[in-house]
């Protein structure tokens, strides 16, 4: 939001982002999935380690996981963090091979961030 905005305060900013937590609630009933998306977690999460990594802050993404019962078709949950690359994060984390990472994204720029974590672009899928 800052990049958008360049002359936002961090105070606007936090309250911006307090509004927008606020506002977010009464509208998640606007949300729905991503059916490409739906099916494939769906399809792999009973017998393979299924893994969140979003730039959503974590009660943000709580929330909509638990609204579209999503909750627990995930083995792993990273959320929004303060490191630059949120694969490679949760790659350290996990201790797992960049090319044993399958990546939905809806985002190319996040498929960016993806490749230069070591995921092969054959295991990048952008919705």
């Amino acid at each position: 939001m800052k990049r958008i905005i360049p002359g936002l305060s961090e105070r606007e900013f936090k309250k911006i982002v307090i509004l927008k937590e606020e506002f977010y609630k009464e509208y998640l009933c606007e949300t729905s999935l991503n059916i490409t998306a739906y099916r494939a977690l769906n399809k792999y999460s009973k017998k393979n380690k299924t893994v969140l990594v979003t730039n959503s802050r974590k009660e943000r993404a709580i929330v909509t996981l638990n609204y579209h019962n999503l909750t627990d078709s995930f083995s792993h949950k990273f959320f929004k963090s303060d490191t630059e690359n949120k694969y490679i994060n949760a790659i350290n984390s996990l201790s797992i091979s960049p090319e044993k990472v399958i990546v939905f994204e809806n985002e190319k720029q996040e498929l960016l961030m993806a490749l230069r974590s070591g995921i092969p672009k054959k295991n990048m899928i952008l919705l």
